[in-house]
């Protein structure tokens, strides 16, 4: 949980509030709007920096933490997303930063239990997923770091791990190890998990994590095995 917001300066409050009169239509599409060293870009790249400190330059979403100087490694998220719902675009509790790939796969997904409610939701009861700010974020999701996983502890946990895309730990791995005992002391790993705990929400988890990993690693064997033979029959036809 992140443990503040940012706090608007004067000058930015000013902003935000001649955004806020604006129509709607005008509304949409304003935080892309272009002014190279103008006042909307230092508002940005101070919240930017604002988050990255207060994370711990970790990705609210997957717990990764990249530090590097190029803050375009990072975008900043807003939680109810800006394109769906611009009238929260500077709600300071509808900000933080993620990962690109988090950010990315999470997108314009709706993330709220009721998409029509007119005020600002700051209670963690209005979210369909973990929110950075309202949160804590063990009680929803379970990282199990040797196999790659991230374990839902419970609806908004499921729904955090499958908007945000975070299975694709899981599936790099099929990718980058295709060794037979690499795959299969992977899923040794997943199946102790599994029979280790009582919560049905985990047990369902597992399951489908077993066998979405094992289907991923045998067509990756597959597409490697395949690669083998054509690159040998292209050598013997060549002798």
């Amino acid at each position: 949980m992140i443990s503040s917001s940012y706090v608007l300066t004067a000058a930015e409050q000013r902003l935000v509030n001649e955004f806020k009169i604006l129509p709607h239509e005008k509304q949409r599409g304003y935080w892309e709007k272009t002014d190279v060293d103008g006042p909307l870009s230092e508002l940005k790249a101070a919240i930017k920096e604002f988050y990255l400190k207060a994370q711990n330059f970790k990705c609210v979403y997957c717990q990764q933490r990249i530090v590097v100087e190029h803050h375009g490694a990072w975008d900043i998220e807003h939680i109810i997303p800006k394109d769906v719902r611009p009238e929260f675009m500077f709600e300071c509790a509808n900000l933080c930063v993620a990962c690109k790939d988090c950010n990315g796969d999470k997108w314009n997904k709706n993330v709220l239990i009721d998409n029509k409610r007119k005020t600002f939701p700051k209670n963690k009861e209005a979210y369909k997923i973990f929110h950075a700010h309202f949160d804590i974020y063990e009680e929803n999701i379970k990282i199990i770091e040797l196999a790659g996983f991230y374990l839902p502890l419970n609806e908004k946990g499921r729904a955090t791990v499958e908007m945000c895309g975070l299975l694709r730990f899981l599936f790099s791995f099929a990718g980058y190890a295709c060794a037979d005992a690499a795959v299969a002391g992977r899923i040794h790993e997943m199946n102790v998990h599994l029979m280790n705990t009582k919560n049905p929400i985990e047990q369902s988890f597992w399951l489908q994590a077993i066998s979405d990993f094992s289907a991923e690693a045998a067509k990756m064997q597959r597409e490697a095995h395949m690669s083998t033979c054509f690159l040998h029959g292209g050598e013997q036809a060549s002798a």
